[in-house]
């Protein structure tokens, strides 16, 4: 819609409207002391179509009297804070901008701006139009990179803030747009202004909900909102004081307001003010959340909708100045961080609860010992063994001093530090804790109470560990049964003790009975827990490996592909359990012949266990042994033995070039360099291996008859043919003494003695050998089998050559690393 004319007018002030309307009249041929009326009928009477914009009014009632709608093709349009219009005209709410209408916006303003740095501008700046407005002019006179705006803007935004002016609005900027606003909302209606105060020390990324107030209003310091609180119709009231001055909106049964309002509301109150309604903050949530939180599904929808604000109200409060509140929300929100699969999070949280408590209440106070315990259980959590062992011992240690062996704490303490040597691999240590701590607590608290059926469940998780699943399964059957009939199916404990019951089936081989246990655990805790909880994907997770293990990989593949995503996602790319479900989720792309699907996952597995677990770690060299495998699938060998040659150095460096690992790794890489058409290579691990099999198994033990055998062959294709006859004549003589003339070995070690001496020109030592094959092979098959057609063919090609014999050519001597292969019968 185009206009003739258009006239913006400031309407902050009322008395200052007719003045500037009347500006207007000399342009329409008015005398200048001509009244705003007469203007405005000048302006219809011109039958044009005009726009008048009375920007900023405060409210109907101070719109001057004469002001009236058009008679003709004009339009009035008046932009206010006030939402009490409706009988004035039509009302057109307005939020902040989209984000691309942010970005349009600059970008008109600064046509080289780039947009991904307008949009973070506009992040900044809550999207507001004046404030963006402001900004586009302030990097246009400044003539700087609009990159150095934003980051002036993160590090100093009050001070960037009140650079510059809002266009139009001489000496208003974005951080003073709010001044008058507030000083009146404090002055006409103070239990609002308390109220947007306090909405303004919450946390800055939701509403403050209004039943905090309602929970115990005798908790709020201010009497005006005490008051308020106390009556639902003074409390409406309230909120729709605020409301009208603009500065906040309702959300629901919440109180919200814009970033900008937000930041000028916190700069317009004194440190002592603020103190005082971190407080009364402080005071409301204790008040409002609930106490018991571990296990509990029933307190997590009030701690998600709270939580933010509870660590608000701890952040603006300085450790050393810890009240009980405070120390009350940060370790009971550490809990509940813990409990939803953060313990990162909550640890730092629960260790200044602890030190809160410890100054506020002493170091043997019941209440620090709780506190102490939320931390452990937090840095257990996050399996940080360092700091939660020495804390479980002393919390075990002080809470049997001060509470006795069999107080209900101790016991508790007592599992939790065998909790602690489970993580830590000690497994005698813990089962033997955990055990001694069930028969405990079924003494004193009887076989159904949930701490002993607690206690029935991590016996039975650490004897799982300890490879004794038996064991296991016989005590988790009846728990989960326990746990079914006392807590419900659907109780976490409960959902705990079926999932670690698949785990035990899987391990010990009873795929189909995990399956028949892992499958419904996934639906109740996505029903229960949620999709995205960190159990859950420990379920989605669980599930998937094994349907791997049954075979049914495109199962397999579609839950570890979502358990992968999801703990990305909640957890980071860095997670041991993210890099637990890219591993699987690889390996299951492997078995399905999908070799270039495996490859990037393990390569993301691998990196990330190194970073998080070093690279000597054996699940590091699961994921390294598991990539080689991958790299060989897709025939790309020579990026397998990079690996091998890693996993063979890590194996002799921790546990020794004799060691059984060593040995099989040593073979495994060898057996790749012939196969890579690299037999230098392979030689030299083999003389390393023929040493290390001839010191560890004896010279007649088949596998270092073995590994001379290949060794031999290795040195026939590379022209070592002296080293190779020493070889061959070793073996086929430590064969025919352990093994006797006619064992197959025998046979066949005779036979490559017989070509090796012919390849080495030796023909009359390669035909008595030949002569002895074909005459067990008439005797056992007769003369028309292939092993007798062979031998023939070889006797005579040798008792032709006979009168060529050659002497043997000189080779490199053994290197001082390796030492001389020969071994002796």
């Amino acid at each position: 819609m185009g206009f003739d004319a258009v006239w913006w007018v400031p309407a902050g002030r009322p008395e200052l409207v007719g003045e500037r309307v009347r500006a207007l009249a000399p342009a329409l041929g008015l005398p200048r002391h001509a009244e705003p009326a007469a203007v405005l009928a000048r302006l219809d009477a011109a039958d044009g179509r005009w726009l008048l914009v009375l920007d900023d009014a405060a409210g109907p009632g101070e719109l001057p009297g004469w002001l009236r709608p058009s008679t003709g093709a004009g339009r009035i349009l008046v932009t206010s804070r006030a939402d009490d219009w409706v009988d004035t005209g039509v009302v057109v709410p307005l939020g902040p901008l989209e984000r691309a209408e942010s970005v349009a916006l600059l970008a008109d303003r600064l046509p080289a701006v780039d947009r991904a740095v307008a949009g973070a501008i506009a992040g900044q700046l809550g999207d507001h139009p004046l404030a963006l407005d402001q900004a586009a002019h302030r990097i246009g006179q400044a003539r700087a990179p609009a990159e150095t705006y934003l980051a002036a803007l993160i590090d100093r935004p009050a001070v960037v803030l009140g650079q510059g002016e809002v266009p139009g609005r001489p000496g208003v900027t974005a951080a003073t747009l709010w001044d008058e606003p507030l000083r009146r909302l404090d002055a006409d209606a103070p239990a609002a202004g308390e109220l947007l105060r306090l909405a303004a020390h919450g946390d800055a990324s939701g509403p403050l909900p209004l039943r905090l107030l309602v929970a115990d209003p005798e908790a709020i310091g201010d009497r005006e909102l005490r008051a308020a609180a106390g009556d639902p119709f003074d409390l409406a009231g309230a909120v729709a004081d605020l409301e009208r001055s603009g500065l906040a909106h309702r959300d629901g049964s919440a109180v919200a307001l814009h970033p900008l309002v937000r930041a000028a509301v916190r700069a317009d109150t004194s440190p002592e003010q603020a103190d005082r309604l971190v407080g009364t903050l402080g005071r409301m949530l204790h008040t409002a959340l609930p106490e018991d939180v571990i296990a509990t599904p029933d307190a997590w929808p009030a701690w998600r909708e709270l939580l933010p604000h509870a660590l608000a109200a701890v952040e603006a409060t300085d450790p050393a100045a810890d009240t009980p509140q405070t120390a009350w929300l940060a370790e009971h929100a550490a809990a509940y961080l813990t409990e939803q699969g953060h313990p990162e999070q909550a640890e730092p949280l629960a260790a200044r609860a602890v030190a809160a408590h410890e100054r506020l209440d002493g170091p043997d106070h019941p209440d620090t010992l709780t506190a102490r315990e939320t931390h452990i259980r937090a840095a257990l959590n996050a399996d940080h063994l360092a700091v939660a062992g020495p804390l479980a011992e002393r919390n075990a240690t002080d809470r049997e001093r001060l509470l006795g062996p069999d107080h209900p704490d101790t016991l508790t303490s007592r599992e939790t530090l065998a909790r602690a040597y489970q993580q830590a691999g000690h497994l005698d240590h813990a089962t033997d804790l955990f055990a001694q701590n069930l028969t405990d607590r079924r003494r004193t608290l009887g076989e159904d109470h949930p701490a002993t059926l607690e206690s029935r469940h991590r016996l039975g998780a650490a004897l799982d560990d300890a490879g004794r699943g038996d064991e296991a399964t016989r005590l988790l059957r009846p728990t989960l049964t326990d746990r079914e009939r006392l807590l419900g199916a659907d109780h976490p404990d409960t959902l705990t003790t079926r999932h670690q019951l698949a785990a035990t089936y899987r391990r010990i081989g009873a795929t189909s009975d995990a399956v028949a246990h892992a499958e419904p655990t996934l639906t109740a805790r996505e029903r229960v827990l949620g999709p995205d909880h960190p159990h859950t994907l420990d379920s989605r997770h669980q599930l998937g490996v094994t349907y791997h293990q049954a075979g049914r990989l495109a199962d397999a593949t579609r839950e570890l592909d979502q358990a992968f995503t999801g703990r990305e996602h909640v957890l980071g790319p860095h997670h041991p359990r993210t890099l637990d479900s890219a591993h699987a989720l690889a390996r299951t792309h492997l078995k399905a012949g999908r070799p270039e699907s495996a490859v990037p996952l393990f390569d993301q597995a691998l990196t990330g266990r190194e970073r998080v677990l070093g690279p000597d770690h054996s699940e590091t060299t699961e994921t390294r042994e598991s990539l080689a495998a991958a790299h060989l699938a897709e025939g790309r060998p020579g990026e397998a033995v990079i690996h091998f040659e890693r996993v063979l150095d890590r194996h002799e460096r921790l546990l020794g070039r004799a060691h059984p690992r060593a040995m099989e790794a040593r073979d495994d890489l060898a057996a790749h360099y012939r196969d890579a058409g690299q037999p230098e290579a392979a030689r030299h691990h083999l003389e390393r291996q023929l040493v290390a099999r001839a010191r560890t198994d004896g010279v007649a033990d088949d596998r270092t008859l073995r590994t001379a055998a290949g060794l031999a062959e290795v040195c026939r294709d590379t022209g070592r043919l002296a080293q190779a006859v020493d070889l061959s004549e070793r073996v086929h003589a430590v064969r025919t003494h352990s093994l006797g003339p006619d064992h197959p070995d025998t046979r066949a070690s005779r036979t490559t003695l017989a070509d090796t001496y012919r390849q080495a020109g030796r023909h009359t030592d390669a035909a008595p050998l030949y002569r002895d094959a074909l005459t067990d092979a008439m005797r056992d098959h007769g003369p028309y089998h292939p092993d007798a057609i062979r031998a023939r063919r070889a006797l005579t090609d040798a008792t032709q050559h006979q009168g060529a014999d050659r002497p043997p050519r000189p080779e490199r001597p053994p290197t001082a690393e390796t030492g001389h292969s020969r071994f002796s019968p």
